[in-house]
């Protein structure tokens, strides 16, 4: 086995060293999931490999573009088995100044696919009013219109509910939850969200017949909000709200997912399955190209 490296930056200048990138390795043919981990500050992940072996890597973090195919070969006789990888930012978003509100950015265009200037968007803040940063923040409106080339940006409150009207939209309002963590968001994937990724607990189960296991299962929207996403009302969408699962083999053990987010395997016969992700339709806006769900497949052997 031979230990090796990789190194994700930004494609473009500075070439920032990219944390939190999800880098997901199969075996040469794409099908075989082997392991997965995640960059650290530095940009960098490392696995332990079979040598002389060819691998296919996946890369994948929100807002970033990656190479669709990255091949990798391991070899313990080479002069380095370190790896790096470019990922280019898809949009450049500003952050928000204000360390408790992240800045929903983008561009907004017409039927035709064009830019236009003045597509009016206001936000209210529901729910009970709070207090950020020592001040109060009132259930007030937020306005913001698109400039000549349809550009938007508007400061949110955090982790905070808002229903939003967009003009053109006829009267429907859309209610949309804030990511917590970051500081400043795409505009479109706020209003109109889909399922990035979903995290299983476990990448592979060992059971035996008639063993059950509950593990968990969490979605990750495209505008960072992770299930169960909780809306000021109570409201709670958890993960089986975007997700359904299937089964490469029912006969072997059986998975499904409560309105919790536990993930619960029950081992039927002895075999290999393997439990995957898809979004269900309906549940969120279409997109042209459909973009896939980076995740992780579970691997269920009972023996």
């Amino acid at each position: 086995m031979v230990t090796i490296t990789v190194v994700v930056a930004g494609l473009a200048a500075p070439f920032p060293l990219l944390e939190g990138v999800e880098v997901h390795v199969y075996d040469a043919a794409g099908t075989a999931f082997v392991t997965s981990g995640t960059t650290d500050a530095l940009g960098e992940v490392q696995f332990l490999l079979t040598d002389l072996t060819d691998y296919w890597v996946r890369f994948f973090k929100i807002g970033y573009s990656f190479p669709t195919k990255q091949s990798i070969s391991v070899d313990a006789g080479a002069a380095t088995n370190t790896f790096d990888v470019a990922g280019e930012d898809l949009t450049t978003h500003p952050p928000s100044t204000n360390p408790e509100f992240v800045r929903a950015s983008g561009y907004l265009l017409n039927a035709a696919g064009s830019p236009v200037e003045g597509i009016n968007l206001s936000f209210t803040l529901t729910g009970q009013p709070r207090v950020v940063g020592g001040m109060a923040l009132l259930n007030s409106k937020v306005y913001t219109a698109t400039d000549s080339t349809g550009w938007a940006e508007v400061d949110l409150a955090r982790a905070a509910t808002y229903d939003v009207f967009v003009s053109g939209m006829d009267d429907e309002v859309l209610r949309v939850k804030t990511p917590e963590d970051i500081d400043a968001v795409d505009m479109t994937d706020l209003l109109f969200p889909y399922v990035a990724s979903v995290l299983f607990g476990d990448a592979a189960l060992a059971m035996s017949v008639e063993d059950v296991v509950v593990s968990t299962a969490v979605v990750v929207l495209s505008s960072n909000v992770q299930t169960p996403v909780v809306l000021d009302d109570g409201t709670e969408y958890p993960a089986s709200y975007y997700i359904s699962l299937e089964n490469s083999d029912p006969t072997v053990a059986s998975a499904a997912i409560n309105s919790s987010g536990d993930l619960t395997v029950i081992a039927l016969s002895v075999g290999v399955t393997t439990i995957t992700a898809v979004q269900k339709s309906d549940i969120l806006v279409e997109r042209y190209p459909e973009p896939s769900i980076v995740l992780t497949p579970l691997v269920v052997t009972v023996t």
